[in-house]
């Protein structure tokens, strides 16, 4: 069995951070928002790096339940 308490706040550092996300981002309408402002541009930035912390915590996840928990999603890659 695996620390129910590491994965929930594991799932709760993913909704956090991307809460985050879409907070900061809502004023993005298309790509190009992006890229035409100096704002647009620093907001790339922080999204890349906080959907890269989640995608660490998913692994993280995934070895703290030693595979027990992903593998009910597999249609999630």
């Amino acid at each position: 069995m695996y620390d129910k308490t590491l994965v929930i706040d594991g799932l709760r550092d993913i909704e956090e951070a991307l809460l985050h996300v879409i907070d900061r981002t809502s004023w993005i309408k298309t790509a190009e928002d992006f890229a035409t402002t100096p704002t647009g541009v620093d907001m790339l930035d922080v999204t890349t790096i906080r959907l890269m912390a989640v995608g660490e915590e998913i692994k993280k996840l995934d070895k703290r339940t030693k595979g027990q928990l992903l593998v009910h999603y597999p249609n999630i890659d």
